[in-house]
Parts: structure tokens; sequence; C-alpha cells
């Protein structure tokens, strides 16, 4: 088994332009290891209901799962007491959501069925659209 940093955008058109939303991280292990270019899916649990609209090269469409991309993959080294620690770090290609609300839709699938984490540090675009409401 590999354990992996998976990073994952989230975008959106906001303004007529195409803008990160947020960013989500998770510890993720994998029974092989993962390579560049293969195809990352997100399935929605049987008994969940979220659904929420992708933009895709075919036009917007209602899905129950998230599908990406890996496009890197990532080796740090860090200093800890006893010497050094390694993570390996997989970068996904944004998913292109239609709108906030598809967002935080598929935020709640990601972070309550797999684990993942809004970025604290990064790019939080849904906390700035809740405050406004």
């Amino acid at each position: 088994m590999h354990q992996y940093d998976v990073w994952l955008d989230l975008q959106c058109e906001i303004n007529s332009s195409l803008q990160a939303v947020c960013t989500l991280f998770a510890k993720m292990t994998f029974p092989v290891r993962p390579m560049v270019g293969e195809s990352l899916t997100f399935w929605s649990a049987k008994d969940s209901n979220m659904q929420f609209s992708i933009v895709s090269v075919v036009g917007v469409m209602l899905v129950h799962y998230a599908s990406t991309e890996i496009d890197n993959i990532a080796h740090h080294v860090s200093p800890v007491e006893s010497g050094s620690e390694m993570r390996t770090s997989i970068r996904c290609v944004p998913i292109h959501v239609a709108s906030m609300n598809d967002a935080k839709v598929l935020v709640a699938l990601l972070t309550e069925q797999y684990g993942f984490e809004l970025d604290p540090y990064g790019v939080n675009k849904l906390a700035v659209a809740q405050s406004a409401a």
C-alpha cells in the first residue's frame, strides 16, 4: 500500500472568468502506485442523493461523482528529529463545477465520504459566499 497527499482544486466561472473556488486535500492510500495521466474518480455512496453539475467538453452535466486526472506526482523530504521524513503528493487537474452551489455539494461529498479537508491556507471562496449570504 502506498500513502499519498492528494490535492484537488475546484473551479467555476465567477463574473465571466474561470476562477479557483477552493483547494481540498486528503491523505489517501492506494493499492498500487498511481501515475500521471490516470483518472481518479470519487463515486458518491449508493444511498447518497448528492448530485451536482460539472462542466465538461460536452457541456454541463448533472452527476453523482467527481472525476479528475492525476496531473503531477511530487516527493517532499522534510527534516524531523530522527532524520528525515518522505511524503509523496498527487496534484489533480481542477474540477470545473457549474456554480458555487455545485461546488458546495461537491465539497460536502469529498469531505463527508472521502475525508478531504479544505486547505486552510489556500483559496476558499465558499467561505466568502457563505458570509455574504
